[in-house]
């Protein structure tokens, strides 16, 4: 009996997730038309400049989002991208990475023994 008066609250839920995804999906092929025209246009209307950076840091900031959240949760283009932190061997240095005091060798041997991610 509980498992039936759940049920419609989690099709209530799903359906306001493919909804918020639909949203947000849109979004995004709306600000690129919106960021092509005002750049497009600005020529004209001065004014438009502050629209075409609205559009360009929406854009950049959906498609960086979009791209974490196929990046931790599938593997694009079949690339297995370590999300582990345990994963990644940090590159520790006492003096700033590639500073005028190291010599390229340093560096070098540096980049060597770093592992660039799990397997």
């Amino acid at each position: 009996m509980a498992l039936a008066l759940a049920r419609p609250d989690t099709q209530r839920k799903r359906a306001n997730l493919l909804r918020i995804k639909l949203i947000a999906t849109g979004l995004l092929p709306v600000m690129a038309l919106l960021f092509v025209v005002s750049a497009h246009y600005k020529t004209q209307l001065p004014a438009l400049a502050w629209l075409e950076a609205f559009a360009e840091a929406a854009l950049v900031g959906g498609l960086a989002d979009w791209f974490a959240v196929v990046a931790l949760f599938r593997h694009p283009g079949g690339l297995p991208l370590p999300t582990n932190p345990r994963c990644r061997t940090p590159i520790t240095a006492s003096r700033p990475f590639g500073s005028r005091e190291e010599p390229a060798d340093g560096i070098i041997w540096r980049l060597s023994k770093a592992a660039p991610a799990c397997s």
